[in-house]
């Protein structure tokens, strides 16, 4: 999966990406994957229930 017009990914959170909810909910809606740098691999550790939530890739 690739970012386009309704994939974002971010590395954390910021307030400022208050605006890409907005821009999406103006649009065709989309998500915002945060904890994912730019080139779609997971930084980080991010759990639920225990479980990974994205799989990190090889070369990590």
């Amino acid at each position: 999966m690739q970012e386009s017009q309704n994939i974002e990914w971010k590395e954390t959170w910021k307030d400022d990406y208050i605006k890409w909810i907005c821009g999406f909910a103006n649009a065709e809606g989309g998500i915002i994957f945060i904890g994912k740098n730019d080139n779609g691999n997971a930084i980080g550790k991010f759990t639920f229930n225990g479980q990974p939530i994205f799989k990190r890739t090889k070369s990590e």
